[in-house]
């Protein structure tokens, strides 16, 4: 038996999370003021990348371009560019197609584009971005800032000299020699801020061209030949993946409702995790996508795999600028808590993901944990980041390897343990693996799975998680005293407001599975014989929480 977990409703308020109070703490920090710029540095720009520049590039993908330069320019700039202008720039006649991204507000002046720390934070936070998908990014070795060589040129399109920069195959003397070709399965991407050029079309409808600064961001695709050698066409699986919404799964699966757009793919793939299955679902308005560390070890039903997370994409939510989700973790609908990855070097893995330029809800060194993160997702739910090793020992390692990260488990909070911990060990067939008691801050904790043989671990040794490499497992969080109020209730996530949707058991005989639940007298949701989807059932938990039951395509007989 394997079991899952999806996700529902989510926000993102500061929240206590009683298994990590010290990640919650209401103290104040005060920030020094080159923290303080680099902080809003990185929220600009992240929303820049975001909301503009991505989607542009991946309409421009999608219409069969391999080569592109985004001009930006700053919102104070003197240019005037009509919208009519068919040839907009003449400083880049080698690029196949030049998008023009007006910026607007006080907050992108060319005051804020001029800072060189600026336009080397765009560049390092959008090569992260465009290389989530494994493609390896082309990293220009550069002796102060990377930018493109530039060459004068002896004429305007008026026929009269003027200083045009153009980009050429040369290096500056800023830039070391031997810059990587850009080869099969790599982006190549470069971010300066540049004299520009532009021809554009007047109020009498006559071209002219007219100076200024904005901030060039030439990309190259990587291209293959056809089989008749004719051509080339752009590889762009990642770009068209388009909007989800989001699920996960313990051996098994879990849900939870996004408004996903194509950040919030990539930010899971950034993580390491693959796309492994689709089920598009057009009568009913919505897609499933299921992504998961593959390996290949990794079964090949993904049914029959541990760690899986679903996303949920109902259409038309990534249109609706009001459409939100609830994280599971700010009043009055608390109830899922997290999912989990964990990972081999974690300084090293939590300095990745800050320096993509994604948020966290608790960094390293916030609070006393200094074993555990908080990374948010692009709509707001908490991903843990834990490590396979002892901490205080790799300090000093700088890289981190994703073919490690295991998807390692979800956390749903129970008002009553006796209650909860009865139930999916004697109806759902799970395990205790671990459990860590909190009295002092009064809650528990309990890890449960499915071993399949695997031995149950011992304490911590040398400072180690005995469970951080396994997969798929359910963590339980129980506040004292929830128990005996007869009021209380945790959010189950498919009430409104919405986010977290399930957790998934499979199983090696459905029916079976489904006869002895009856038999049990567990509490339905669906059962089998419900509805036309005659595959798929839902159990309640004592919480309300639901649980998914599904075949495990690698089995197909044996009992429960």
């Amino acid at each position: 038996m394997e079991s899952s977990s999806l996700g529902k409703n989510r926000e993102f308020l500061p929240l206590d999370l009683p298994s990590y109070t010290e990640a919650t703490s209401s103290k104040s920090v005060s920030l020094s003021l080159p923290a303080s710029l680099a902080d809003v540095r990185t929220t600009r720009i992240t929303a820049l990348i975001n909301n503009t520049i991505i989607p542009s590039f991946q309409a421009l993908t999608m219409s069969g371009l391999s080569r592109r330069t985004f001009l930006l320019i700053p919102s104070d700039a003197a240019y005037t560019i009509s919208s009519h202008s068919e040839i907009p720039s003449l400083s880049l006649e080698d690029a196949d197609h030049v998008e023009i991204i007006r910026l607007s507000g006080p907050e992108n002046s060319l005051g804020f584009w001029q800072q060189r720390a600026v336009v080397q934070d765009l560049q390092t936070m959008l090569r992260a971005q465009l290389g989530v998908s494994g493609e390896r990014v082309t990293n220009r070795k550069v002796a102060s800032q990377s930018s493109p060589a530039i060459k004068q040129n002896k004429g305007s399109w008026w026929g009269r000299k003027s200083k045009r920069p153009s980009y050429t195959e040369q290096n500056t003397a800023d830039e070391v020699e031997d810059v990587e070709e850009v080869q099969l399965g790599e982006i190549k991407v470069d971010v300066a801020l540049e004299e520009m050029v532009l021809r554009v079309e007047n109020e009498m409808g006559l071209y002219e061209t007219q100076p200024g600064k904005a901030v060039a961001i030439p990309v190259n695709l990587p291209t293959k030949h056809d089989d008749q050698g004719q051509g080339e066409s752009p590889l762009c699986d990642w770009y068209l993946k388009g909007a989800l919404t989001m699920s996960v799964l313990i051996p098994g699966s879990q849900t939870i409702r996004k408004n996903l757009t194509p950040t919030t793919v990539q930010f899971y793939e950034f993580l390491g995790l693959k796309l492994i299955n689709k089920m598009p679902q057009p009568e009913a308005k919505f897609d499933l996508y299921f992504l998961a560390y593959d390996t290949p070890s990794s079964p090949s039903a993904w049914t029959s795999r541990s760690g899986v997370l679903e996303l949920t994409h109902n259409y038309g939510t990534e249109n609706d600028p009001n459409y939100q989700v609830v994280n599971g973790n700010t009043e009055p609908y608390r109830g899922f808590g997290h999912v989990c990855i964990s990972v081999d070097n974690i300084q090293a893995a939590c300095k990745r993901i800050s320096d993509a330029g994604y948020k966290f809800q608790k960094r390293l060194e916030d609070g006393r944990m200094r074993n555990i993160a908080f990374a948010l997702d692009p709509d707001g739910y908490w991903v843990e980041i834990i490590s396979t090793k002892n901490y205080e020992k790799i300090t000093s390692l700088e890289s981190t390897d994703l073919s490690t990260y295991r998807f390692n488990h979800s956390m749903l909070r129970v008002k009553d343990a006796t209650a909860s911990l009865k139930f999916y060990q004697e109806i759902m067939g799970m395990t205790l693996l671990r459990t860590k008691e909190n009295a002092a801050a009064g809650f528990n904790l309990y890890f449960l799975g499915y071993p399949a043989g695997r031995p149950i671990p011992k304490d911590e040794e040398e400072g180690v998680n005995p469970i951080a490499e396994w997969e798929g497992l359910l963590e339980l969080t129980w506040n004292y005293g929830t128990e005996k109020d007869p009021g209380f209730a945790y959010h189950n996530g498919n009430a409104e407001p919405q986010g977290f949707g399930h957790i998934c058991v499979s199983v090696d005989d459905l029916d079976a599975a489904c006869a002895r639940f009856e038999s049990l007298n567990a509490s339905w949701k669906k059962r089998l014989t419900d509805g036309r989807m005659r595959n798929v059932a839902f159990l309640l938990d004592p919480d309300g929480y639901w649980i998914e039951i599904i075949q495990n395509d690698g089995f197909k007989s044996s009992n429960l």
